[in-house]
C-alpha cells in the first residue's frame, strides 16, 4: 500500500512509511511560512543534548561555513 492512498491508515503496517504533509502559508507578497510535518516511529537523534548538537551543526553549516559542513560529520 503507497502512502498516497488518502484513506490508509497512518499506522498500517502495509503502508509505505514515513507518511507527510506540507502547507504553505502565504502571508504578504513575497511573505510565507512553511509547516512540514511527516510520521515516522523515530527521531534522528537519541537525547536533548545531541538535537541541541544537530541544531548547531545546522547552523554552522550555511553558505561560507567550514568544508566539509559540520552537518556532514554529524552522526
Amino acid at each position: 500500500m503507497s502512502a498516497l492512498v488518502p484513506t490508509a491508515a497512518d499506522n498500517d503496517p502495509k503502508a509505505s512509511s514515513p507518511q507527510g504533509m506540507a502547507v504553505r502559508f502565504h502571508l504578504g507578497e513575497h511573505v510565507h511560512t512553511d509547516i512540514v510535518a511527516h510520521s515516522h516511529n523515530g527521531f534522528a537523534v537519541r537525547t536533548g543534548e545531541e538535537f541541541l548538537e544537530s541544531l548547531a551543526a545546522v547552523a554552522d553549516s550555511g553558505p561560507g561555513g567550514p568544508n566539509p559542513p559540520p552537518l556532514a560529520a554529524f552522526p
